[in-house]
C-alpha cells in the first residue's frame, strides 16, 4: 500500500483546527489575528501575512492554538514559502514569545487608551450637564427695564408656607452713610431661582428655599432676577412692597431712589 503523502501548509492548519471543532472566529478571538489572514493561511495564500518575523509569529500563534508543534510549523512555512516567510533569520522561541508579547502589550494599550478617553468624554458630559443646570435659572430671565412687571392681578400667595412682610424691629439698623439707603427685606413662600446685585456687587446667586430670608442695603440700587417671582415677599424700608410677579414667572427688576415708589 502507498505511503500516504504528508498535507500542505495550509491544510495541515485547517486539518488540526478542526480537530478540535473550532472556527476561524474563535482562534481569531484567542490570537488577535483576523480571520480572513487565517483562513488566507488555510488556503496557502501566505501573502497576507505581515512578513518576515511578524509572519513567524502568527503562524507560531495559531500552531500553539490547534495543538501543533510551534516550530515545526515555522519550519513549514520556511520550507513551503521562503519567499514570504523572511527566512534569512529564524528567530528563537524567545524572540518569538516577545514579539507576541509585544503585540499583546500593544493590545493592552489601545484598550486603556480607548478607556481614558471615553472616561474624559464621560466627565465633559457630566459637567457640562451641571453647568448647564446652573445656569439655566439666569439664562431663562431676559433684561427689562427698570420699572417691575406689574402683574394683571395679584396673585394668590402660595399655601406651601406663608410669610409675612417683615416688620421693621426686625430690620437691621441703617448704616451711618450721607445718603438715605434702600433696605430690602425677601421673604420666600416657594423655592425660587434668585440672583441679587446691590449696587456694584453680585451678592446671591442661587434657589432660594422655601422660608428663607435675606436683607440687603443698598445706596444706588438693587436688581432682582427671579425665575418664580410669585413665590417672594419684598419689604422695603419697612413698607410691604407690590407682588414682584406671577407664580412661575421670570421678572427681572431693578430698584432705585427715584423707582422706589412705583414698587410699594
Amino acid at each position: 500500500m502507498p505511503e500516504e503523502s504528508p498535507v500542505d501548509f495550509g491544510t495541515m492548519f485547517r486539518q488540526a483546527r478542526e480537530r478540535r471543532g473550532m472556527s476561524l472566529q474563535q482562534i481569531a478571538g484567542v490570537t488577535k489575528i483576523s480571520a480572513r489572514v487565517l483562513e488566507a493561511m488555510e488556503r496557502n495564500d501566505v501573502s497576507k501575512l505581515p512578513g518576515g518575523i511578524f509572519s513567524r509569529a502568527f503562524v507560531r500563534s495559531y500552531a500553539r492554538e490547534v495543538g501543533l508543534d510551534p516550530d515545526m510549523a515555522i519550519e513549514r512555512l520556511i520550507t513551503e514559502f521562503p519567499d514570504e516567510s523572511g527566512k534569512e533569520r529564524l528567530p528563537s522561541t524567545r524572540e518569538a514569545e516577545d514579539i507576541e508579547a509585544f503585540a499583546s502589550g500593544r493590545r493592552v494599550a489601545t484598550t486603556v487608551l480607548q478607556l481614558v478617553v471615553l472616561a474624559v468624554l464621560v466627565v465633559l458630559a457630566v459637567v457640562a450637564v451641571v453647568e448647564w443646570r446652573a445656569c439655566r435659572g439666569p439664562a431663562a430671565s431676559t433684561p427689562t427695564a427698570s420699572t417691575p412687571a406689574q402683574p394683571a392681578s395679584t396673585p394668590a400667595p402660595s399655601a406651601s408656607m406663608p410669610v409675612s412682610p417683615l416688620p421693621v424691629a426686625d430690620l437691621p439698623p441703617r448704616a451711618d452713610k450721607t445718603a438715605a439707603p434702600i433696605q430690602l427685606a425677601i421673604a420666600a413662600r416657594d423655592e425660587c431661582w434668585l440672583w441679587v446685585k446691590v449696587d456694584q456687587d453680585v451678592v446671591f446667586g442661587r434657589i432660594l428655599r422655601a422660608g428663607e430670608r435675606l436683607f440687603y442695603e443698598a445706596y444706588a440700587s438693587v436688581t432682582l432676577k427671579a425665575g418664580n417671582a410669585g413665590s417672594l415677599s419684598l419689604t422695603i424700608n419697612g413698607r410691604p412692597a407690590r407682588p414682584l410677579g406671577m407664580p412661575g414667572q421670570v421678572v427681572t427688576a431693578t430698584i432705585t431712589p427715584d423707582t422706589l415708589a412705583s414698587f410699594l
